[in-house]
């Protein structure tokens, strides 16, 4: 008897959650419908002041040139983005912006890498990220001037 009640108990609970089971979905999903945008590049740190004097204060001068560099980056960006007339195009640059901005962090990384555990390592990155962003303002320049002459 006891078998029976536990094999109903069992069949009622199955019957009874079976609605609440995930459904198999038989339509396509919406399309994201926030609007794209232009990255904006921006860094994650305090900056230091700026001294010849020690690593700190090395550190502290490639940054101040990091953030400007930034600025100049997220202007040409919206001057290129904003030049592109097709959708395609648009999200081509984004792209490409968004894995630019990964690959230089990883490159810089890297390069850093050889001075872990020292005090130049943090020198040694943020140098890398100017030189990265300066050929990058470089780049985006070329473009704006490509798209300003078809």
């Amino acid at each position: 008897m006891a078998t029976i009640v536990g094999i109903v108990l069992v069949l009622a609970a199955f019957l009874l959650g079976h609605e609440s089971w995930p459904q198999r979905s038989t339509t396509v999903p919406p399309a994201p419908t926030a609007a794209m945008t232009v990255p904006v590049l921006g860094e994650k740190f305090t900056l230091l002041p700026c001294s010849q004097a020690n690593t700190l204060g090395l550190e502290g001068c490639a940054e101040h040139q990091i953030v400007a560099l930034d600025a100049q980056i997220n202007s040409l960006r919206r001057r290129v983005y904003s030049s592109l007339t097709f959708i395609g195009a648009r999200r081509n640059f984004v792209k490409g912006e968004v894995q630019w901005t990964s690959y230089r962090s990883s490159l810089c990384l890297s390069e850093s890498s050889a001075y872990q555990g020292g005090s130049l390592a943090p020198v040694a990155y943020a140098n890398c990220l100017v030189n990265s962003d300066r050929r990058h303002v470089s780049t985006l320049h070329q473009f704006v001037e490509a798209l300003s002459h078809p």
